[in-house]
């Protein structure tokens, strides 16, 4: 039997000065809703939103909708939307690196809550989100919302009498927009 002990901590490993930090690193965010109650005819709403006077462009990174009900859902997704209703700003977004303690808060503002888009929307796609499962679409970089645009995702019940539950999460560079030179 060894009676030995070692003097070896798992904190041992743990080191607040050696991190990887960078620029583009430093600028990852994530950030989440809280749960939304859909159905009875109400729509759930989440606007992804970069504020005009952000400076930033928001590269989107990934962006996962769950549905945490038995009842099937649709989700329809607009670009630079106006929308009605009764929503909140999410306080659960947070720096994506957490070595980069003194980086700037997030640009791009996340709002969650129930209401619907306004008439002359720009309406991207549509697609269903069965019940008790996620979806996750990793976009590699591909969308870009320049300052002043938004991407807003409204749920609602695929049966108007059943009610479900939804979140949503995304994560996002923010990149310095490029000012021409002159």
């Amino acid at each position: 039997m060894n009676t030995h002990q070692s003097s070896f901590s798992p904190n041992d490993n743990l080191s607040s000065n050696e991190t990887y930090s960078n620029y583009k690193s430093c600028n990852y965010f994530v950030g989440s809703t809280g749960r939304i109650t859909i159905g009875d005819s109400q729509k759930g709403i989440v606007v992804f939103s970069n504020p005009r006077a952000s400076s930033v462009n928001i590269v989107m990174n990934h962006i996962c909708s769950s549905n945490l009900s038995g009842s099937p859902s649709y989700l329809d997704i607009y670009y630079s939307t106006r929308v009605t209703g009764n929503v909140d700003l999410s306080s659960q977004v947070i720096q994506g690196n957490k070595a980069c303690q003194t980086s700037a808060p997030a640009k791009a503002k996340l709002y969650y809550g129930n209401g619907d888009v306004t008439t002359n929307n720009r309406h991207i796609l549509t697609q269903t989100l069965p019940a008790y499962e996620t979806c996750q679409d990793n976009l590699t970089s591909a969308v870009v919302l320049p300052p002043g645009s938004n991407h807003v995702y409204v749920f609602s019940t695929i049966n108007p009498q059943d009610n479900a539950t939804i979140c949503m999460s995304f994560t996002w560079w923010e990149e310095d927009t490029l000012k021409p030179s002159s």
